[in-house]
């Protein structure tokens, strides 16, 4: 017997089409399921990686400002030093008589004594015809003495009658420096030039530690300073054949080929604002032996130079975030994929149930509904919770940054205003002086005028000890510990703060022995450490009637103590284990951020000792700073 024929309306034929329908329906819609699944991984991939970049990008730009104004410092410190040696009658007398032998021996001992104050590479004068007198170097193999430079462009705008500045490779030390010229005048006429050479190395101490690229490059996109050595003395963009003979000619950097950086610029994404700091691809290999690193750029010149500072910062910890965060989503929609299958295969299990109890099937598929419900709002309230986390996170961040920098800016405030006006009385007196010279000088009372020179060189004096102390404490110092003079720093910081101890009328009984203690540290450490816990005693002293600080030095227990205690209220008990936490502080907004104690307590445990706070029981805080003696005091001293 043949198949039984084909009728319309089969119910077999009808159920077999219907399980085809739905297999096609089925597919089609884990097609697009996959398709929206992609795309919204993407999305999130894209959304996450320009949040993580713009947060990136907001913390180059105050790195980069640190930057910047840390080497718009450096540049200031060195402006007027052209101007005031070359105001020096002995520089002047030099140049005018012609000055040989003994004379100019002591003109380069007196330029070498300035140069090492300064911390400057090289001093020297040139007469008007661009050769060098006398320089700072003078006892070196790269002696400046005999050598003309009048084919330097600072030196032709000193000639004529201009202050210079010229950044280049100088050609008898090949070393990189930053120029400053001044002319020295005798009435109308020129008689030279006195030049001050700024190093460049130091200028990157501490770039290191950024975990950034830092370049700093001239007007023609010439890198002189980097954080990369391989990077220096080489180009960011091509130079032209013009720009290339034009270096050449000058020797501005010497002999060496300017080639350019291998650095590709990215097209920004569409809908990226193209004023944004912008990508940049590194197509040679980095110190680890990496090609191709991408990096967020920022730049920004130097006030009063032409200078340009570009940081260089890796997005790989973004785009590595980025991706984290479009695998979470990703796996999100995959475990969201994996629930729904699964509540359609126990759907279509429970619909085949139905089929035999009506009953059983309508209480499942309300439990069914009731749970996706449940689902749903769990996995929003999920991703509200995250949104937040990461918005106070962010918050966190973004206030942590204000304060350090509120911090730092307070500080300097502080500083300038005492300098000011520590300068500004000697600076009124000097010029009382020299009117009275002048008057007594037209008079024909000869030791009336040597009276007042007098006095106006002891107020120099005592200038130049304030900015010694000023520069020394502002000065870097390396890291590693060495012999360092305990009473010398109390008498350093005692002298930085000497105005407002004065101002405040705060009297200091310092009972330091008579020969030098040294323990392990740094210099310029060890001072911030005394500057931090004077100013805070001062600060808690306010108000007070009686203001004094009390400080003794001795040995307790292998290690050298030093005690400083206040008059003031002392510190309260509930505050007394929180008193170096960072951010921590018991003065009214505004007028502190809690940042010196702390900052105290790291720079003293770096050098391997301890401090303590207490009450004393004559009232007042007393802090005990414990530190290693020097193993060796003899070499030290």
């Amino acid at each position: 017997m043949g198949t039984p024929p084909c009728i319309p309306g089969d119910p077999q034929i009808m159920a077999a089409s219907s399980r085809i329908t739905k297999r096609r329906a089925l597919l089609l819609v884990a097609a697009m399921w996959l398709a929206a699944a992609s795309a919204l991984t993407w999305m999130t991939y894209r959304q996450a990686g320009q949040a993580y970049i713009a947060a990136l990008e907001q913390r180059a730009h105050a790195t980069l400002e640190l930057i910047g104004e840390n080497l718009k410092g450096e540049v200031a410190k060195f402006h007027s030093v052209p101007l005031l040696i070359a105001r020096n009658p002995a520089v002047m007398r030099s140049l005018r008589e012609s000055s040989a032998g003994d004379e100019l021996k002591e003109m380069d001992r007196e330029l070498e004594e300035i140069n090492r104050a300064m911390g400057a590479a090289a001093t020297y004068l040139m007469d008007a015809q661009g050769l060098t007198i006398a320089a700072s170097n003078w006892a070196g193999p790269k002696s400046f003495v005999g050598r003309n430079f009048a084919f330097r462009p600072y030196f032709r705008d000193a000639i004529g009658g201009g202050n210079g500045r010229y950044l280049a490779v100088g050609t008898t030390s090949d070393e990189a420096g930053y120029y400053f010229s001044a002319p020295v005048k005798s009435a109308d006429a020129i008689l030279g030039v006195a030049v001050v050479k700024m190093g460049l190395d130091s200028l990157s101490t501490g770039w290191a530690g950024l975990g950034a690229e830092v370049i700093v490059s001239d007007l023609n996109g010439v890198v002189f300073l980097s954080s990369r050595p391989e990077w220096s003395f080489r180009a960011l963009k091509p130079l032209t054949g013009e720009e290339l003979q034009q270096l050449t000619r000058s020797l501005k950097y010497g002999s060496r080929q300017i080639e350019p950086i291998p650095l590709q610029k990215i097209p920004p994404d569409p809908g990226q604002d193209p004023a944004r700091a912008s990508l940049l691809r590194d197509r040679g290999p980095d110190p680890q032996g990496r090609r191709n690193v991408e990096y967020l750029t920022a730049e920004r010149g130097v006030q009063g130079t032409e200078w340009r500072v570009t940081l260089l910062v890796p997005t790989a910890e973004a785009r590595r975030n980025a991706q984290l965060a479009a695998a979470l989503a990703g796996t999100g929609l995959l475990l969201l994929s994996a629930l729904v299958l699964s509540i359609l295969q126990r759907g279509q299990r429970w619909r085949s149930r139905v089929r035999k109890e009506q009953k059983v099937r309508d209480e499942l598929e309300q439990r069914v509904a009731e749970r996706t419900q449940d689902l749903s709002l769990t996995v929003a309230q999920l991703r509200t919770e995250n949104a937040e986390r990461l918005r106070v996170e962010k918050n966190l961040r973004e206030a942590q940054a204000g304060l350090v920098q509120a911090a730092k800016l307070a500080a300097l405030g502080q500083m300038s205003a005492g300098i000011s006006h520590e300068l500004n009385q000697p600076l009124a007196a000097s010029r009382a002086y020299a009117e009275n010279a002048l008057a007594f000088l037209g008079r024909g009372q000869p030791e009336r005028v040597e009276e007042n020179l007098t006095q106006i060189t002891a107020l120099a004096d005592r200038m130049g000890r304030i900015i010694r102390h000023l520069r020394t404490y502002a000065r870097e110092e390396v890291l590693e510990l060495r012999p360092t003079a305990v009473c010398s720093a109390i008498r350093e910081a005692l002298a930085l703060l000497d105005q407002r101890i004065r101002s405040e009328g705060v009297t200091v009984f310092a009972d330091l022995p008579a020969r030098e203690v040294f323990v392990m540290g740094g210099d310029i450490r060890l001072q911030q450490v005394f500057v931090n816990i004077l100013t805070n005693g001062i600060d808690a002293m306010e108000g007070r009637t009686q203001k004094a600080l009390h400080i003794g030095l001795g040995l307790h227990n292998d290690s050298v103590r030093v005690r400083i205690r206040d008059t003031g209220p002392g510190i309260p008990p509930e505050s007394a284990q929180r008193v170096f936490d960072p951010f921590f502080t018991t003065k009214e907004v505004g007028r502190g951020l809690g940042l010196g104690l702390s900052i105290t307590y790291g720079i003293v445990k770096q050098f391997g000792g301890g401090i303590e706070v207490a009450n004393d029981e004559q009232g007042g805080a007393v802090f005990l700073v414990s530190l290693k003696p020097c193993p060796d005091v003899e070499k030290a001293a």
